[in-house]
């Protein structure tokens, strides 16, 4: 049977102190380390896009292949932001998808506002509840300064710059091909006519 008396022990104990502080400081530290990994990894992508060619990231190749996929079927890219945007909605970090993982350090904000709130309510300290105000407040702001959404859009301008300057490569390298074959042409049709005036010369 259910024992009240053993709930209340628990949430008294979870509620302690000491480990409500401990808790408080565990979310903390979660929140910023997922964000210094979303930051890291919005850095590699940037510093790899610089330079797609030689690309070593996983996540750059599958980008580019899906790139060069397009453009053989369609011919061009009609709308290269919205296939970046795809493209980076798809990016995953420990198998959650970026924008998922940039979000988390809200709701780590969040789960120590709603933590705090408990303990005030099973402790009825308001000391404890003013602090994970604290704590959460400073998690936003660190959150703020790290400006993911800057380096997410420096990293769009970066591959939309890509794709419509290989584009153009493409373009142009398809109308010397197209020149250099109509020139071929015109000179196999000159060489005949040349020849044809020789034959004709001859048998005269």
């Amino acid at each position: 049977m259910f024992d009240a008396n053993i709930l209340t022990q628990w949430v008294n104990a979870a509620f302690n102190e000491n480990r409500f502080l401990y808790v408080l400081g565990g979310i903390f530290i979660l929140g910023v380390l997922v964000k210094s990994i979303v930051v890291a990894n919005y850095r590699k992508l940037i510093k790899g896009a610089e330079n797609m060619n030689q690309a070593e990231s996983a996540v750059l190749r599958q980008i580019k292949m899906r790139i060069d996929s397009v453009r053989e079927v369609q011919g061009i890219i009609v709308e290269p932001e919205a296939l970046v945007e795809r493209q980076l909605n798809r990016c995953k970090i420990l198998k959650l998808s970026i924008n998922t993982m940039d979000s988390l350090i809200h709701w780590c904000a969040v789960l120590i506002l709603v933590w705090s709130v408990a303990g005030l309510i099973v402790n009825r300290s308001a000391i404890n509840m003013f602090i994970g105000i604290g704590i959460a407040l400073v998690l936003e702001a660190i959150d703020y300064s790290f400006d993911t959404d800057r380096l997410r859009k420096e990293f769009q301008t970066i591959m939309i710059d890509y794709i419509v300057n290989n584009g153009v490569e493409k373009k142009r390298e398809l109308e010397e091909t197209l020149s250099e074959t109509n020139l071929e042409d015109t000179d196999s049709e000159m060489k005949e006519i040349i020849l044809n005036q020789v034959i004709g010369e001859f048998l005269q």
